[in-house]
C-alpha cells in the first residue's frame, strides 16, 4: 500500500515535524512494512540521518495504537531529542486515532450516503486503517462488525493482488464498496432477472457455467483451447475444437462472464476448493502479463484485434466493477490502443490501422469503448464517430441489414470449416447494439428494422442453425432496444432460454458447459461456447437498458 496515499491522513502526517532538514519522503512510493516492528522503528529515531528519523516517525504513526506503549516510554527518556520525537509522534497518533474513530462511527451509520463516504475513505487509507478496522470487527454493533470485516477482506485482497502483479503501488479504490458503476450485477439482481424474463433456471445455468470454467482454468490464469482436459475429472469434456491462437480471446471472454455475474478479484465465494476471487485474480494477472507497452494484449497472432478487444473489454469491466487503481492504468492503455488501431473515420479489423474494416471486429471495439465510458475512462469522440460512419456505409437502406466488409456482403464463413451452417443476422445485431451505445436514439429506423430481422430469425437448437455468437449479440441488442418488458424482447427471450437451458450439460465433468456445436466453435471450442452462453444469460442485469425499459 502507498505509505501516505490517503488525502485524509496526509495533513496529520505532515504537521508538527521537527524543524530539521526536509525529509526524503515520497508518498507515492514508500510502503508500510507490516514486518517492521516498533522497537526497530524507535531505534531509528536515533539514526544519524535526519531522513531516516523522519521515515521512522511516519512509520510509527502508521503503527498507530501498537506504537503507543513504546512511545510513552520514550517520552520519559533523558535524551531531549528523543523525547521531542516521542511527544510529536504521540500527538499525531492521537489525531489520527480521533479521525479513524469518527470514520468508524460513520461506517456504523444507518445513513447510506454517510456510510458509503466512510467506506470510500477507509478504502483509500488502505492497510494503515486495518488496526482500527480489526477492532471494529469485534464490535458489539453487528452492522459495524459486518462492514468492517468486508473492508478488511477487500483491503487484504487488493494488496494480495498487487503483490501477484509485482506492483509496489497501492490498490485504493475510486468508488464505494458496493459494485461501483455496475451495481445492477450485485444487490437486487434477482429482481432484474425476473423482470427481464429470466429465473432461477437461467441463474442456475450461469452459476454452473462459471463453475465449469473455474475448474478448467489453466494454472497460469488463462483458459487454453488445447490441453485443458488435463484438469477434467472424467475426460468427458471432449470434443474441444478450437485454435490456440485464440487463447487470449477466450480468456477475456471467460473473465467477462465472471465479471458479468458480479464476481471480482475480491470475491470470497467458494466452489468446492476453488475461491472465485482467485479465478478472477489469476485471469486478470495473465492478461496484464500479455499487455505490451502500447497497451495491446496478445499481439502475436495474425488476427490479434479479436484477442486484444476481448481482453481490453475484460480490463475495462474489471476497473468499472471494482474501481481499483490496480486496473485503471492498464485498462486505459488498452482503450488507448483500441483507438490507435482504428482506421481513421472508419471501423476496425484484424490489426492496427490495417486499412479495411469489418462489422464484427468493429462491434467488439464499440463495446470496449462503451464499457470504458461507463467506467469513467477517456477516449476521443472520433472512436464512436468512425464506427457510426462504418455502420452507415454497410447498412442497407430498405431492411437495414448490416454487411460484413461491404453492404450486401452476404454469408460469412471459413472455407472447409463452417460453410454448411445457416446464415444469421449477427452483423445486423452488432450494428444495432453499436448504434444504441453510440447515439441512444430509439427512433433510428435501423433499430426497428434490425429488430424485425432478428425476431424473424429466432434461436433454434437445430443442427446447422445453432449460432451462439448470433444469439449473444442479438440478445444484447434486443434487450437494449425493447427489454425488459417489450413484446419483441419477450418473443426472443423465450426462444433463447428454450434453446440454451434445455441443451446444456448436466452430468460429469462437462456439467455446466455447452457442447461446441455452433457455427464458430471451430475456432473457440467448448470454452468459447460456455463463456458466451453464460454472458447471454447474464443480459438481464449485465447492462442497464439505456432507454429505461418500457
Amino acid at each position: 500500500m502507498r505509505l501516505l496515499a490517503a488525502a485524509l491522513l496526509l495533513p496529520l502526517f505532515a504537521q508538527d515535524s521537527p524543524p530539521e532538514k526536509p525529509r526524503d519522503l515520497d508518498p507515492g512510493k514508500k510502503r508500510l512494512d507490516p514486518q517492521e516492528d516498533v522497537d526497530t522503528l524507535v531505534r531509528r529515531l536515533s539514526d544519524p540521518s535526519f531522513e531516516a528519523q523522519g521515515r521512522a516517525a511516519d512509520r510509527l504513526v502508521l503503527k498507530g495504537p501498537e506504537a503507543v506503549p513504546a512511545l510513552e516510554k520514550l517520552a520519559k527518556s533523558e535524551n531531549s531529542d528523543l523525547r521531542a520525537w516521542a511527544e510529536r509522534i504521540l500527538a499525531r497518533i492521537r489525531k489520527v486515532d480521533a479521525r479513524m474513530k469518527a470514520l468508524l462511527k460513520e461506517l456504523a451509520s444507518a445513513d447510506d450516503e454517510e456510510r458509503e463516504r466512510a467506506e470510500k475513505q477507509l478504502l483509500a487509507i488502505g492497510r494503515p486503517a486495518l488496526p482500527w478496522l480489526r477492532e471494529a470487527a469485534e464490535s458489539d454493533d453487528k452492522n459495524l462488525r459486518s462492514r468492517a470485516r468486508k473492508l478488511i477482506e477487500r483491503i487484504e485482497a487488493d494488496e494480495d493482488f498487487g503483490k501477484m502483479k509485482g506492483d509496489s503501488t497501492d490498490s485504493t479504490s475510486d468508488q464505494p464498496f458496493k459494485g461501483g458503476r455496475y451495481g445492477t450485477r450485485l444487490g437486487g439482481k434477482m429482481n432484474l432477472v425476473a423482470r427481464g424474463g429470466g429465473g432461477a433456471d437461467s441463474e442456475g445455468a450461469v452459476s454452473d457455467a462459471l463453475k465449469w470454467l473455474a475448474r478448467h482454468q489453466d494454472p497460469d490464469g488463462s483458459w487454453k483451447l488445447q490441453g485443458y482436459t488435463d484438469r477434467c475429472s472424467d475426460k468427458k469434456c471432449l470434443p474441444n475444437p478450437g485454435q490456440a491462437d485464440f487463447d487470449a480471446g477466450v480468456t477475456g471472454l471467460a473473465l467477462l462472464a465472471f465479471l458479468g455475474a458480479g464476481y471480482s478479484h475480491l470475491s470470497r465465494d467458494k466452489w468446492d476448493d476453488i475461491v472465485v476471487g482467485d479465478v478472477v485474480k489469476k485471469a486478470i494477472k495473465w492478461i496484464l502479463e500479455q499487455q505490451d507497452k502500447e497497451g495491446c494484449v496478445a499481439r502475436e497472432t495474425d488476427r490479434y484485434m479479436y484477442n486484444h478487444l476481448q481482453c481490453a473489454f475484460a480490463l475495462t469491466e474489471a476497473y468499472g466493477l471494482t474501481g481499483s487503481s490496480l486496473f485503471k492504468e492498464p485498462a486505459q492503455k488498452a482503450v488507448d490502443f483500441t483507438i490507435a488501431a482504428q482506421n481513421p473515420g472508419q471501423g476496425w479489423r484484424y490489426s492496427l490501422k490495417c486499412g479495411d474494416s469489418d462489422s464484427s471486429v468493429t462491434g467488439w471495439a464499440v463495446s470496449v469503448l462503451k464499457s470504458a465510458e461507463i467506467a469513467g475512462l477517456s477516449f476521443p469522440r472520433s472512436g464512436y464517430d468512425g464506427a457510426r460512419n462504418w455502420y452507415d456505409q454497410v447498412t442497407e437502406n430498405q431492411y437495414y441489414r448490416v454487411g460484413y466488409t461491404f453492404k450486401g456482403s452476404g454469408k460469412v464463413y471459413i472455407p472447409g470449416r463452417n460453410e454448411n451452417f445457416d446464415h444469421h443476422e449477427t452483423l445486423t445485431a452488432m450494428g444495432m447494439l453499436s448504434r444504441i451505445y453510440i447515439s441512444k436514439n430509439k427512433r433510428d429506423p435501423a433499430l426497428s428494422g434490425g429488430a424485425a430481422l432478428l425476431t424473424n430469425d429466432l434461436p433454434k437448437w437445430n443442427g446447422n442453425a445453432i449460432d451462439f455468437y448470433y444469439w449473444h449479440h442479438a440478445t444484447m441488442a434486443l434487450f437494449q432496444f425493447d427489454g425488459p418488458d417489450g413484446p419483441l424482447w419477450k418473443k426472443w427471450n423465450n426462444a433463447m432460454k428454450e434453446s440454451l437451458l434445455k441443451n446444456r450439460n448436466t452430468k460429469g465433468c462437462a456439467a455446466g458447459s455447452w457442447e461446441p456445436v455452433d457455427r464458430w466453435s471451430c475456432e473457440g471450442g467448448r470454452i468459447y461456447a460456455t463463456a458466451i452462453n453464460a454472458l447471454t444469460l447474464e443480459t438481464y442485469y449485465r447492462y442497464a437498458n439505456v432507454f429505461g425499459g418500457k
